[in-house]
């Protein structure tokens, strides 16, 4: 991609050259992963206003979303099958607990945006079950929790997931992936959290400060696919699981449910000062509350693991 510069960028706000100027601004970093790179943070709020617009341009093109299928109040991404597969490194889930903390109240329905990740594993192998399993509890927990209807949206073209993220209205919520970074820069209210290592987007937490419509989630971390993907003999025993041909069935263990599922960071409404004892809310980087709640970071660790 071509390397931007802020001329390069400039322009009107809304321009019918929409995909190509953000497309300038991701270049900015002058490297093939641009996510690693921080020195196109402060393009970053230009990035917004063009993939916004540049969205909008292709939805109304397309006529998207459908009638039967229109943009839910809150949308959760959800990276599965090949980066589960493969174990890597920074890409993850946030405990659902968290996820649910951050739905306002108000909500009615709540889309996970994933993939089809039977065309991404092979059928038979571990990891296409354990991704079914990993939807299917997320969802009934939702529903258990916030009395939602909750739709899972497995949109075989990218930018029509990229489109229910951006614009759903109420918040969108990005587990570590690359995938939705960037409709999440574009969302109304996006939430971005943070693996272990913060190695995926490093100049995330600089990007909070700057463009308050996105927010990074300091606390709890995500949990890594590098702990919970069957690809590995380890990761099954981990999983619960026992050898890499493991059917639906028994693909993968109630240890890792437990950890995904976990009720631990379903916080009451946001009260009294960060800090307070045995308070375990979810944290936003900067401060302020969460929508349903905000505190100190614990120092037990693990139980956000």
């Amino acid at each position: 991609p071509r390397v931007a510069t802020a001329e390069s960028v400039g322009g009107p706000a809304y321009s019918s050259s929409s995909f190509e100027a953000a497309k300038a601004i991701a270049c900015q970093g002058r490297q093939s992963f641009v996510h690693l790179n921080s020195g196109w943070a402060p393009f970053v709020p230009r990035l917004h206003t063009e993939l916004r617009s540049a969205l909008s341009a292709w939805a109304a093109l397309k006529s998207f979303p459908p009638t039967e299928a229109p943009y839910d109040d809150f949308a959760i991404h959800l990276r599965c099958g090949d980066v589960l597969a493969r174990g890597i490194k920074g890409y993850g889930v946030l405990p659902v607990g968290a996820m649910i903390a951050l739905i306002p109240p108000e909500a009615r329905t709540v889309g996970i945006i994933t993939q089809d990740w039977e065309s991404k594993c092979q059928p038979g192998k571990s990891c296409s079950c354990q991704c079914k399993r990993i939807v299917n509890s997320m969802a009934e927990l939702i529903e258990k929790e916030r009395k939602v209807t909750v739709k899972v949206r497995a949109d075989f073209e990218e930018l029509a997931s990229w489109a229910r993220l951006a614009f759903a209205p109420m918040g969108t919520v990005c587990s570590p992936s690359t995938f939705c970074l960037y409709p999440t820069l574009a969302a109304a209210r996006g939430f971005w959290a943070l693996d272990k290592s913060n190695n995926l987007f490093p100049a995330g937490e600089k990007v909070s400060e700057m463009m308050p419509s996105f927010n990074v989630i300091s606390m709890p971390i995500a949990i890594s696919y590098n702990s919970l993907h069957g690809g590995h003999r380890r990761g099954l025993r981990e999983l619960g699981g026992g050898n890499i041909d493991n059917s639906c069935s028994n693909g993968m263990g109630e240890s890792a449910v437990k950890k995904l599922t976990s009720t631990a960071w379903l916080p009451p409404l946001c009260k009294g000062e960060a800090g307070d004892a045995g308070d375990n809310r979810v944290r936003l980087h900067g401060g302020g509350c969460a929508p349903m709640g905000h505190a100190r970071r614990i120092t037990n660790e693990s139980s956000a693991r």
